[in-house]
């Protein structure tokens, strides 16, 4: 059984899903938000990548990253609605979730819902940072928690990443590397919330993916879309909704 794995919970950052009123995404919509022209025109997709702090009339991208850095290491941690488009080829799936992010790396989420496996509703799964994954079937095999290797095939997506590569961590590390190029593509909207569009290359975390276009929370300064892209096709994309920061507790991190 194929059991699709998050990240967002980036993952460095992950998320908004919408509130009321939001059309729902289905997995024939494509993963990538478009940028809302109306307030900002993108940047020419033939242009040169921005360095941080470049480019006349764009937001100066390295203050961003700052503001963004900050952000995150204030952060306790989030609750939020986790929603993940894996793709490969035409074979799209579209996996819902709750989950929970305590730092360092502490990672839960409870599937509500799986387009490619119904009967994987219910499931939950806790990963701590490490090499390994524990998870709680749904159903009457939910007595019996296992643990597998983050590199099983089970828990790895459609083109075999694995949950320390999707995540909102992973998206923090590419945004902030030194390796990073980064192109200001405008505002955008997920869902209520409005962010800022940046296209991220020369930090990636899988060999087969050329870049990374990650939408910063306009109010929170933390990333809630993480799309994974070779070329214009979307191979992984995390969209958090309705985060909120916050410490967890306890209970909230156990399966």
């Amino acid at each position: 059984m194929r059991f699709s794995p998050i990240l967002a919970a980036f993952a460095v950052v992950a998320l908004t899903v919408a509130g009321c009123g939001r059309t729902p995404i289905s997995p024939d919509v494509p993963a990538t938000a478009k940028p809302d022209t109306q307030k900002q025109q993108p940047a020419n997709p033939r242009a040169p990548f921005q360095q941080p702090g470049q480019g006349a009339g764009q937001l100066n991208v390295q203050q961003l990253l700052q503001e963004v850095s900050a952000a995150f290491n204030a952060m306790p941690g989030y609750r939020a609605d986790l929603e993940s488009t894996d793709s490969k080829g035409t074979h799209k799936a579209l996996v819902k979730s709750k989950v929970v992010f305590s730092k360092p790396e502490v990672l839960k989420f409870e599937i509500m819902s799986n387009s490619d496996q119904a009967g994987q509703t219910g499931t939950k799964a806790l990963w701590r940072g490490g090499k390994t994954i524990d998870i709680r079937p749904s159903g009457l095999l939910g007595f019996a928690k296992v643990t597998l290797q983050t590199s099983d095939n089970r828990v790895k997506t459609l083109n075999g990443y694995t949950i320390d590569q999707i995540n909102v961590k992973a998206a923090m590390n590419s945004l902030l590397s030194p390796r990073a190029q980064i192109r200001n593509l405008g505002n955008s909207n997920l869902g209520p919330r409005q962010m800022v569009l940046l296209d991220v290359i020369g930090a990636t975390m899988t060999s087969d993916i050329d870049h990374q276009r990650i939408g910063i929370d306009s109010q929170t300064k933390l990333p809630i879309l993480i799309d994974m892209l070779k070329g214009e096709e979307s191979r992984y994309a995390v969209r958090l909704h309705n985060m909120a920061v916050t410490k967890p507790n306890s209970s909230e991190l156990s399966i």
